[in-house]
């Protein structure tokens, strides 16, 4: 049986499970493990060899250094030494919507910096299918865009239902050679 291993123990990776119970399925994130440190992630990397790594961390607001760290950081450190550990499999990073447009007048600073670490991860996981493309190494990186959903991150309040996102996820496990899901609510 293959293995997920999803870090971030949110809204998306406590629904996923149930619409991915034909995977050995493992969650780690706050408050059990914090992935804002450096050697936390390193223990990560070593501890764990998936079949599919699914990316899901994220907050929003706070002070920026927390944002930028858990947000892109993390995020691309983890994608990045996972990649070179394995030989075969899927990244799936988890960026957002607010990717496409992370500014605009007079928006919040934590709203901008948000964004702003949400684009870094999809333009990171551009280059990485660019790198992965001459390579020829049998590891899909590949990039998830949801617009708001409802999830804790905004109180259960807005969005679309966390049932629309995870199947947009299942499909990205199901084909690795789609590179990126933009998810737009209109």
């Amino acid at each position: 049986m293959r293995e997920i291993l999803v870090v971030g123990k949110s809204t998306l990776s406590q629904h996923l499970r149930a619409v991915c119970q034909d995977f050995i399925y493992t969650e780690v994130g706050k408050p059990d493990f914090d992935i804002s440190t450096k050697i936390n992630c390193d223990n990560l990397v070593d501890s764990y060899n998936p079949d599919i790594l699914l990316l899901t961390q994220g907050v929003f607001g706070g002070d920026v250094w927390s944002q930028i760290t858990v947000n892109s950081v993390s995020l691309i450190y983890l994608a990045t030494q996972f990649y070179q550990k394995m030989n075969k499999g899927q990244i799936i990073c988890v960026s957002s919507a607010s990717a496409i447009w992370p500014s605009w007048p007079d928006i919040s600073i934590e709203r901008m910096i948000y964004g702003l670490s949400k684009q870094t991860v999809s333009n990171f996981c551009e280059h990485m299918q660019r790198k992965n493309y001459t390579v020829g190494k049998s590891v899909a990186v590949q990039c998830y865009e949801p617009c708001r959903f409802k999830s804790k991150m905004n109180n259960f309040s807005q969005g679309l239902d966390i049932s629309e996102v995870t199947k947009d996820v299942r499909y990205l496990i199901d084909n690795p050679t789609v590179a990126h899901i933009r998810k737009i609510d209109v």
